[in-house]
């Protein structure tokens, strides 16, 4: 909410704290509305794939591919919204789930659209600061600790941007609760943090759950899903994407998400990206792959 209320206070044509050191009378220019873009790429070995869609998990929007060769897996999703991130969604023969995760910041948009509204007012642009492994360790340490309804806390990715941060998480509630029949509930979110004055804190009300279920343990053992954020392609203002070469991994990675007929409780080591000055922490830690 702070963040927010600061970028919007900026957007009107005032700095967060303090009036612009411009003439009260000085117009900025507008901020042009984004263009759309396209999702594009291919896969292999293609033969996997039984479907393919595209999420925007900030709407709840989802996308079918314009065009999808099953002989080369290349794809296509034509004049998709800009200023936007695409989740790729893979349901591949095998049963398994292969999933795109976009680790950017929750506010990460309304935080592009601020420097541009300073720039134009000829106001500084904040430094972004730095994430340091002790950094990813304070993250680590609070999902670890923290206490709420879920027995069972395990991070999956950590991604520092400067003095934010974002975490993938999974969680479950395996003990017996009033009313649960024996059910078990899981889910799978993206915790959102600041560092505030040396301290990380995570942002209330503002996770994002990308998946939620409350089912008998047989069921939940047939989950399979992982989480990819090389599948997560961002549409900038200007309607530019990367396109995506993934290759689809012969199994399912526990460290990634949850492979079927798992026990509840993992050990995997999370995978830490955005270190500042340590390519080797910013890659995965669990085995080498492009991110």
């Amino acid at each position: 909410m702070r963040v927010r209320m600061c970028v919007m206070a900026l957007l009107t044509g005032l700095a967060c704290g303090a009036t612009p050191a411009v003439p009260e009378d000085a117009d900025a220019p507008p901020i042009e509305p984004p263009t759309t873009g396209t999702l594009a790429g291919t896969f292999s070995p293609v033969d996997e794939v039984a479907d393919l869609t595209a999420v925007d998990r900030a709407t709840g929007r989802r996308f079918e591919p314009d065009a999808f060769d099953e002989g080369t897996g290349a794809f296509r999703f034509e004049d998709v919204p800009g200023a936007a991130s695409y989740d790729l969604q893979l349901a591949l023969h095998d049963g398994r789930r292969i999933e795109g995760v976009d680790l950017r910041f929750v506010d990460a948009d309304l935080l592009e659209l601020a420097d541009i509204r300073r720039r134009q007012m000829g106001l500084p642009v904040p430094p972004r600061g730095r994430f340091e492994q002790r950094d990813a360790r304070a993250l680590l340490a609070y999902v670890a600790e923290h206490e709420d309804f879920m027995d069972i806390k395990r991070p999956l990715y950590v991604h520092g941007w400067g003095r934010r941060a974002t975490v993938l998480v999974e969680l479950m509630r395996t003990r017996p609760f009033h009313d649960s029949g024996g059910d078990w509930v899981w889910r799978i979110e993206l915790w959102y943090f600041e560092d505030r004055g040396g301290e990380w804190v995570r942002l209330a009300n503002q996770q994002r759950v990308l998946w939620r279920e409350r089912l008998a343990p047989a069921a939940w053992r047939k989950i399979d899903v992982t989480y990819y954020p090389a599948l997560s392609i961002h549409v900038g203002r200007d309607g530019a994407s990367r396109a995506v070469r993934f290759e689809i991994p012969p199994a399912a990675d526990a460290s990634r998400g949850r492979p079927s007929g798992s026990k509840p409780q993992l050990e995997t080591a999370p995978h830490i990206l955005g270190v500042d000055g340590d390519r080797a922490a910013s890659r995965p830690a669990t085995r080498p792959a492009d991110e």
